[in-house]
């Protein structure tokens, strides 16, 4: 799969869920209820054996919910990653540990948000 195909299937197989929304992109303003797929650092390792270039895509599956108090937001936080972790786990996605949650400020007001990193195998065509 390309990259643009793997990063698309992931984020397919969460949105089975209709509690939040899923973006296989980082939107230009994050929304409450939404899981994020964006680049981890490094994004894509990669290895060439001539034919193809096989890579490894490395992204955060970044988790948005509305911050209107600190208890029950954290339990609406955690919900969240029990579900991602359960849809992407059986797709066979290997995921990591969950990141500590801090607040985050933008348009839409102030979210909670932590995220899963997550590698997907994929591939690039040799030119």
């Amino acid at each position: 799969m390309t990259l643009q195909e793997t990063r698309a299937t992931l984020a397919h197989t969460l949105t089975q869920d209709s509690t939040y929304s899923t973006f296989d992109f980082p939107p230009p303003v994050p929304q409450p209820m939404s899981v994020v797929l964006e680049p981890d650092d490094p994004y894509i390792v990669s290895t060439n054996n001539r034919v193809t270039l096989s890579a490894k895509m490395r992204l955060r599956l970044r988790l948005y919910v509305p911050l209107l108090d600190n208890a029950g937001n954290l339990d609406q936080l955690e919900e969240l990653a029990s579900r991602v972790r359960r849809l992407a786990l059986e797709n066979t996605h290997t995921f990591g540990d969950l990141s500590a949650p801090a607040a985050f400020e933008s348009d839409t007001g102030t979210m909670l948000t932590a995220y899963f990193p997550v590698e997907l195998l994929t591939e690039w065509p040799n030119p």
